[in-house]
């Protein structure tokens, strides 16, 4: 793709002047709150915001306080027009922050790996811009529930109370954006979880899966995967290693 400039946060600043690129470039909001006007529109920019500005047009950023960005350019990442989205998951900061460390080593490689850490980005964006989130505090929650995927102490209802909202509000707000409920949510975690170890991960026996999966007890999981997935665990790792 053509990595040309990745740079890390700048020094706080509170505006940069009106110019323009040949490459499209990535911007990350870092830090604080700012206003970038791209061509003509403004747009609000607040820290995990991610702009995408094609090439040769005209933009510049003012604030009231400082604020900081990180930035990727390239000359053919193939967005023609400016996309805003947010960086929920925090992936994409993690991408830059390894996009910027590959490109300033130059160790062997260094040029494909970045063109693929810039791939991914813009797949990223591509997912976040097709996905508008009525309630933002679903996508959080999300996050949390992922980071819990093997904690088989995790309870929903007291993370939930957490956020401050009334746990059935919660719940409903979770059903309508997503179709389920936060639990549903995390049981179809945890079987896709199942699935790929069972498949990929032959040295483990059923219980080590899962344990590895938040279950304390394989009798409940064994269970619980017969029921969502249609067949025992041992039954689905036969399957899969057959067909191979």
């Amino acid at each position: 793709m053509g990595v040309t400039i990745c740079n890390k946060p700048t020094l706080p600043i509170k505006s940069y002047t009106k110019h323009s690129h040949n490459e499209c470039e990535i911007v990350l909001q870092v830090l604080g709150e700012s206003n970038v006007t791209v061509g003509e529109n403004t747009y609000l920019m607040t820290e995990g915001d991610v702009l995408v500005i094609p090439p040769n047009t005209v933009h510049f950023g003012r604030a009231d306080k400082e604020f900081s960005d990180a930035y990727i350019q390239s000359g053919n990442i193939g967005f023609s027009q400016v996309i805003k989205v947010h960086d929920y998951d925090g992936m994409i900061r993690t991408l830059f922050d390894m996009m910027h460390k590959v490109t300033t080593e130059k160790e062997y490689n260094y040029l494909s790996i970045a063109d693929g850490l810039l791939d991914t980005i813009c797949r990223y964006i591509e997912k976040h811009s097709h996905k508008d989130y009525k309630y933002p505090f679903v996508n959080d929650f999300k996050n949390v529930i992922y980071a819990n995927i093997s904690n088989s102490d995790f309870d929903i209802g007291a993370e939930i109370k957490k956020t401050g909202y009334n746990v059935d509000y919660f719940r409903r707000c979770f059903r309508e954006e997503l179709g389920c409920t936060p639990h549903e949510y995390l049981i179809s975690l945890r079987m896709t979880l199942a699935k790929k170890m069972l498949k990929y991960e032959a040295s483990l026996n059923v219980e080590v899966v899962a344990y590895n999966c938040g279950f304390r007890d394989s009798f409940y999981f064994s269970r619980a995967f017969k029921q969502h997935i249609g067949v025992s665990p041992r039954e689905y790792r036969r399957s899969k290693i057959a067909s191979q």
